[in-house]
């Protein structure tokens, strides 16, 4: 299962937003995969450059039982934010958003 979240420009009927969940079982592992698996899990998943998705930030959280990785990136207009589980490399959701013209 998956949940969608856009954001419509009135005027122009433009998708400015979109964001994906992912629904999952979670996992209490302390494991990680490591910045780099992430980074390339999110490379794979999205068809974007590795080179690009390493010009942004990748940090690790571990909040309520669960680690994970944050991506965040940009490219051309638009900014880019990835969720990946940590002990799988499992992309559990993203957000895009445009950020200029």
């Amino acid at each position: 299962g998956k949940e969608f979240d856009y954001e419509i420009g009135a005027g122009s009927g433009k998708i400015l937003k979109k964001s994906v969940d992912y629904r999952y079982k979670r996992n209490s592992s302390h494991s990680k995969i490591g910045k780099t698996a992430a980074r390339k899990k999110v490379a794979k998943f999205s068809g974007i450059s590795y080179k690009i998705i390493c010009t942004g930030t990748c940090t690790y959280e571990y909040d309520d039982r669960e680690g994970t990785y944050e991506v965040r990136f940009s490219k051309d207009s638009r900014s880019y934010e990835y969720e990946v589980l940590a002990p799988t490399g499992k992309i559990i959701g993203y957000e895009w958003k445009v950020t200029g013209n």
